[in-house]
């Protein structure tokens, strides 16, 4: 993730990892040439997968980055991380309170 030097602009950018479901290998390939083309700043990825020998997000942005993660992932290991081309810093995650009403379809 490099960019200009002494340029106030922030790029940030979304996006939904879909884990390594689908045709991971095109989608992996694909993604990294975009990502390099767009040079975010900051990236939110959802369905990110981290496991024991494993980091999709670090795979994809390479040594360049710092990556925050979150720490409760589902049990294959999907789960938010933040990417980032500064160092990160303080790190805290916020809990929702889900009730069990919550998952009950409506």
């Amino acid at each position: 993730m490099e960019r200009v030097a002494g340029t106030r602009e922030v790029r940030v950018a979304t996006l939904n990892l879909w884990g390594r479901h689908g045709a991971w290998d095109e989608r992996r390939s694909a993604l990294v040439d975009g990502l390099r083309e767009l040079q975010p700043d900051i990236i939110a990825f959802q369905e990110a997968v981290v496991t024991d020998g494993y980091d999709q997000v670090a795979g994809l942005l390479g040594a360049g980055c710092h990556v925050a993660h979150q720490a409760g992932r589902e049990a294959d290991g999907t789960g938010l991380s933040i990417a980032s081309r500064w160092e990160v810093g303080e790190v805290w995650e916020e809990t929702l309170h889900v009730t069990p009403a919550s998952a009950r379809p409506k």
